[in-house]
């Protein structure tokens, strides 16, 4: 399997940047050829900064220079954070980027008499992911993403959000010291 590069992005206004997804670069999942497509991905050496991606930059700090931002590297950008980038841009006319994963974040817990344990689909797909990339090439047909997911999340609540942020938030306070 090889880790794929992509062509460096231009859009419609002049503004250019590389985005790399495989194996050796700073995104989720860190695999090359992901069937589900990044979450983060990297981004490298854009013509000019941009307030969207600065806090990514690899070396940020209050002082950086233009020049600082464009020879830059940007590791684990959420690809909300990219789409919006090119969108500012106006879209992509030359290049590629990896396939972005935009699915909502989902939840579940588990609760037992002496443990309470999370799941959540960033996870579960980073785990399915992982276990595609091993898989014989004639098992993969039969597997499918949703599937892993019922089968992952058995016996498992789906909770929203902000009961899951209250639940965890919960936790630390009894647990403190």
């Amino acid at each position: 399997m090889s880790d794929k590069r992509y062509k460096r992005i231009v859009c419609k206004d002049g503004y250019n940047i590389s985005i790399q997804a495989h194996y050796g670069a700073y995104c989720l999942p860190r695999i090359s050829e992901a069937k589900l497509g990044y979450s983060q991905v990297e981004l490298g050496f854009p013509s000019e900064s941009d307030s969207l991606i600065n806090e990514y930059a690899e070396c940020h700090s209050a002082d950086m220079t233009e020049e600082n931002y464009t020879g830059n590297v940007y590791p684990y950008v959420p690809v909300a954070a990219v789409a919006l980038l090119l969108e500012k841009h106006g879209g992509i006319v030359e290049g590629e980027h990896p396939p972005f994963n935009n699915r909502k974040e989902r939840r579940w817990v588990k609760v037992t008499d002496k443990t309470i344990e999370f799941l959540t689909l960033s996870s579960i797909e980073d785990t399915y992911e992982e276990k595609w990339q091993s898989m014989p090439r004639r098992m993969k047909r039969f597997t499918n993403f949703e599937d892993y997911i019922v089968a992952k999340t058995y016996g498992y609540s789906e909770i929203e959000e902000n009961n899951f942020i209250h639940l965890s938030n919960l936790i630390k306070t009894l647990v403190a010291p």
